[in-house]
């Protein structure tokens, strides 16, 4: 429910694959950022509509990878490897 609103929520208990996981979101959103990147840029000219779209998913992509470096301090606080 939270995804279909644009939120991603932060688990208090870190459980069993969520480094995993947060990377691989991290990858796809990057992925996504980039073949956004690559259509905006394909014909040499950047509109405001095209860049207006591109900072929303470098804004996505920024959430994701916020969102992983908070999993990974918490392992780092709770001095654990998962």
């Amino acid at each position: 429910m939270a995804h279909e609103l644009g939120y991603h929520l932060t688990p208090v208990q870190l459980g069993h694959g969520d480094v995993a996981e947060i990377m691989e979101d991290v990858a796809d959103k990057a992925n996504d950022t980039m073949k956004m990147t690559i259509r905006v840029l394909a014909d040499g000219i950047v509109t405001i509509e095209e860049a207006h779209k591109l900072g929303h998913e470098l804004t996505m992509l920024r959430r994701v990878v916020d969102h992983a470096l908070k999993i990974v301090r918490g392992l780092e606080k709770a001095g654990a490897s998962k």
